[in-house]
């Protein structure tokens, strides 16, 4: 820009992370950081995936547990609690004779074999019924109460 008084010059020179990304001296080095990012992302967010859905499981025994608490503390026993629920989902079942509520892990996840559960077993205490939790699964993929 030029005028009778004066002259000037504007520089303007913007900055963007995805140049350093894209320039060809640091391409091997932007792959290698991706890949180990990568390497550590896709396990964990598998992980992820799986302590979700069996969360997602753990909720629908809510009701499960519900029918054989009060089943138990109308008659003092646990069996014929199993009459009172009408649709379980295929990946859950009841022991009538003891309570115990079983997660059958491969209908949740491939990554499971028709052997991987996860049992809540009831105890009767004072105050009601009590739910503890057992599994075969490494303890990372439980939700925090059961592991």
């Amino acid at each position: 820009h030029s005028d009778r008084q004066g002259f000037s010059v504007e520089i303007d020179y913007e900055y963007s992370l995805a140049e350093h990304l894209i320039r060809p001296e640091t391409g091997m080095l932007t792959v290698a950081v991706a890949g180990i990012l990568a390497a550590y992302a896709i396990p964990a967010y598998r992980d992820y995936t799986i302590r979700a859905k069996i969360m997602e499981a753990m909720m629908y025994t809510t009701a499960v547990k519900l029918a054989v608490a009060e089943h138990y503390i109308a008659t003092g026993e646990f069996s014929g609690s199993a009459a009172q629920l009408s649709d379980l989902p295929a990946n859950i079942s009841l022991e009538d004779a003891t309570g115990i509520i079983t997660i059958h892990l491969d209908a949740i996840d491939d990554s499971f074999s028709d052997e991987d559960y996860v049992k809540l077993f009831p105890e009767v205490t004072d105050t009601g019924i009590a739910w503890h939790c057992e599994s075969n699964v490494r303890a990372k993929l439980l939700p925090a109460f059961c592991r």
